[in-house]
């Protein structure tokens, strides 16, 4: 399964951006943590988490994407030589508030990835480079 969680954003263009990235990639599991408001109608089909263990991590792998020098959690592999596995659920953060520990949960593996880019990229920007990374890798969009 390829999966997608992105942080809830309060600007509504920014959670628009990520259903495109969502829809253009066909991305199945779709996930958005830390939404305020969970009766809103939910147009887009996401699921919404508290943090990184509400998600469905047992036959998926769990990819945090992170600055290398991130504040909180750093990146380790470049996305330059990271080979993406068939199932995973890439874990992104805001454009405002990086990903913490917290927000990821305890016991819980990942690998950590990074873009050799610029840090002024928008998460929805960030997401659409590592989905376009993984669709050329792979060979399509599974």
């Amino acid at each position: 399964m390829l999966g997608v969680c992105f942080a809830y954003d309060k600007d509504p263009t920014i959670r628009d951006e990520w259903v495109l990235n969502l829809n253009t990639f066909d991305v199945e599991g779709r996930f958005e943590r830390n939404n305020p408001r969970p009766d809103e109608p939910n147009r887009f089909k996401l699921t919404w988490i508290k943090d990184a263990t509400d998600l469905p991590l047992e036959n998926n792998e769990l990819i945090i994407v992170s600055p290398k020098d991130g504040r909180y959690i750093q990146g380790e592999i470049s996305l330059v030589d990271y080979e993406h596995p068939k199932d995973a659920i890439y874990f992104f953060g805001t454009d405002e508030d990086r990903l913490r520990p917290h927000h990821i949960g305890e016991d819980v593996n990942y690998r950590s990835v990074y873009i050799p880019a610029s840090p002024d990229l928008w998460s929805p920007q960030i997401g659409s480079i590592v989905l376009y990374d993984r669709m050329v890798k792979l060979g399509s969009n599974n």
